[in-house]
């Protein structure tokens, strides 16, 4: 996949293996940038887990819920922390993390996700109340549901699909991973340098409700 995207791109990707919850990981993916490009430019923070069986509130064991917040909020915060080492000594940088749409809207059986996304969205904030000084922006991206392997699941279910469209205003309908593709194109270029500590919502306003 990394070949097909440098040929495409005319780019040249470095693919490094990385478990986001595991330190030595994340040191060793900072490094192999460094030593790969001497500098970083963007963070994007895009890995992410459900509860693997939509569990309620009062069937969620302390494990699943750790397994959800290590790796949506906790590891999201330390790999930030070890590129804006970076980033502050270069005096400038860009730092986009993935939050969700029900970090704002609740919704059933997902409690643990909502909460730790929700923490990404004030965590990013502080970010870039720390951070602008070096010139850092730190944005974070609320997508809706996406058509996802993550969310073929549920999507499939033709009454579990209405549920999920029939808040959404804009053709209701789920989006498509290029749509927040877009999004992150926006947040990483220099057109939005003025938008930082901002919660960009892609979700097809089913936020506004």
């Amino acid at each position: 996949r990394a070949e097909e995207i440098s040929k495409e791109s005319g780019r040249r990707v470095v693919p490094v293996r990385c478990d986001v919850c595991n330190s030595e990981d994340q040191d060793n993916l900072v490094k192999v940038a460094m030593e790969s490009f001497g500098r970083i430019d963007i963070l994007v923070n895009d890995a992410g887990v459900v509860l693997s069986n939509d569990q309620l509130i009062v069937d969620t064991d302390e494990d699943e819920f750790d397994r959800v917040v290590d790796t949506d909020f906790k590891a999201v915060f330390f790999l930030c922390k070890r590129v804006a080492k970076i980033m502050i000594q270069q005096e400038q940088g860009n730092i986009i993390n993935l939050a969700s749409v029900v970090a704002r809207v609740a919704s059933t059986r997902m409690a643990a996700y909502a909460a730790a996304k929700a923490a990404v969205v004030q965590m990013t904030r502080c970010m870039a109340f720390e951070w602008s000084r070096f010139n850092i922006r730190a944005n974070c991206i609320c997508p809706g549901y996406i058509d996802t392997n993550m969310t073929q699941s549920t999507l499939n279910k033709e009454k579990a699909y209405e549920a999920i469209t029939r808040p959404i205003p804009h053709n209701r309908k789920v989006g498509d991973p290029m749509d927040i593709a877009a999004a992150a194109l926006f947040l990483a270029c220099d057109c939005s340098d003025m938008v930082n500590g901002f919660p960009l919502y892609a979700d097809g306003a089913r936020s506004i409700w």
